[in-house]
């Protein structure tokens, strides 16, 4: 995993398509959250960290952007 914003929006496009096929399809809020808990609960360097959840937060947005127009709404917002 590079970490990169690219890398996570082509991760949530992915996994959006694997929706089509899917016995029980995600959300776009699933695999965002899925993906922070992953990093957050990951070994290593706390700097390294705050990046990819950076990086995460922008492709989110990105990826709802393109989708839906608008940023999606999560819980709690």
């Amino acid at each position: 995993m590079d970490g990169s914003v690219e890398y996570f929006v082509n991760y949530f496009k992915a996994s959006i398509m694997n929706n089509v096929v899917a016995e029980n399809p995600c959300t776009l809020s699933d695999y965002y959250q899925e993906l922070r808990d992953f990093v957050v609960d990951k070994r290593g360097d706390a700097e390294k960290k705050a990046l990819f959840l950076h990086n995460i937060e922008k492709a989110y947005k990105t990826v709802g952007e393109e989708i839906f127009g608008m940023e999606e709404k999560r819980d709690g917002d």
